[in-house]
């Protein structure tokens, strides 16, 4: 009935074993826009190499580098108002080679304003990351 859901639409309980691969995050008006990480699941804390939980985007992102993928896909989501899918190769915190799969939801308290973001991802290390 919504074009977006609530955050108080989405039960965790529900998502059972997939909630370690689950993120939550508010959406920080401004200019620029930021992404606070409310919830972290445990595998994406592991696969990031750092527990984010609290951290704001734009303070815990490399400085260094040039581009800033998930904040892109952040930014799409919350412009177009629709899913997006997330599929980036990068270093992780612990500078590991990772491949990152998944989607991200918009959430909104009132239907047309995008206040929170619903992720899910699985982080694969590369073979040649292995051997």
């Amino acid at each position: 009935e919504r074009a977006m859901p609530r955050r108080a639409d989405i039960d965790p309980v529900q998502l059972g074993a997939a909630l370690s691969h689950v993120s939550l995050l508010d959406v920080v008006p401004g200019d620029p826009i930021d992404f606070r990480y409310r919830v972290l699941g445990q595998q994406l804390i592991k696969g990031y190499g750092f527990d984010l939980t609290g951290q704001h985007h734009r303070t815990v992102a490399d400085k260094s580098m040039m581009a800033w993928p998930f904040y892109d896909v952040y930014v799409a989501c919350v412009t177009s108002k629709q899913p997006q899918p997330v599929e980036i190769r990068t270093r992780n915190r612990l500078k590991l080679p990772v491949h990152v799969k998944g989607s991200v939801w918009p959430l909104s308290d009132d239907g047309a304003t995008v206040t929170g973001l619903l992720g899910a991802a699985m982080y694969f290390v590369p073979l040649e990351a292995v051997t």
